[in-house]
């Protein structure tokens, strides 16, 4: 965690350990009861973090788009919001 930025990030593979451990608990509650698909949700923030210049910005199209490539990878995300507001749509 980076306070002085107000950046925190979270190893790879700290979260894939985690989403293994979610998905094996979803496997173990399926043979109890219905079963449950696991998946997660990207909410729409206000700012992005910008990892290359180490600030927070208003969001941009591109945010948004670049959000759609990676959740499309992910198949444990199944849908998301716009990831972020872009900046045009701060003054309305």
């Amino acid at each position: 965690m980076d306070r002085d930025n107000q950046i925190m990030r979270i190893p790879r593979k700290v979260m894939e350990t985690i989403i293994e451990e979610k998905r094996q608990q979803a496997e173990g509650q399926k043979k109890k009861a219905e079963s449950k698909i696991l998946y997660g949700h990207i909410s729409t923030q206000v700012q992005m973090v910008d990892y290359a210049t180490k600030t927070r910005r208003r969001g941009l199209v591109e945010d948004i788009h670049d959000g759609i490539a990676v959740v499309e990878e992910l198949e444990y995300i199944k849908e998301c919001n716009a990831i972020v507001i872009p900046m045009m749509f701060h003054t309305m």
